[in-house]
């Protein structure tokens, strides 16, 4: 059901050259798909979860949120529609999340999305600790 958002999400990022994997590419018919899919989660940097009614219910979707927490991804949540809260994985409840749900501005939403694919989460993070060790020892 949310093949046309992540398709359009998909093709956005491509042109914004963003390179991107869909469970959806390059698996051929008769692989075993779930392996193909846990591959293309270990060659990512990131792994963006859309979160909507159908994905949060989802056993696969729910395997592949686990096999990219094991993996130390950086999980990206993006919410195409609502749901409770209650239905989200906890390792994406933990996360700030970018909305680009119809009534969200997309392109504002895509910005978000791409600042947050271009940031290196752990460098900032380093770079602050060391900026407060210089200080306090100041």
């Amino acid at each position: 059901r949310d093949i046309d958002f992540v398709r359009h999400l998909f093709d956005q990022l491509q042109e914004r050259d963003h390179e991107s994997w869909v469970d959806w590419q390059d698996i051929l018919p008769t692989a075993d798909w779930l392996a193909e899919i846990y591959q293309g989660i270990e060659a990512a940097d990131s792994f963006l979860f859309v979160i909507s009614p159908d994905s949060v219910v989802s056993e696969f979707c729910t395997l592949e949120i686990e096999h990219a927490v094991k993996h130390n991804k950086r999980l990206i949540p993006v919410v195409w529609e609502e749901v409770e809260d209650s239905q989200v994985h906890t390792s994406m409840m933990a996360r700030n999340w970018i909305f680009l749900r119809q009534e969200d501005d997309f392109e504002a939403g895509l910005e978000l999305l791409i600042g947050a694919l271009d940031t290196n989460l752990v460098y900032i993070q380093v770079q602050a600790k060391i900026r407060k060790l210089i200080m306090s020892s100041m």
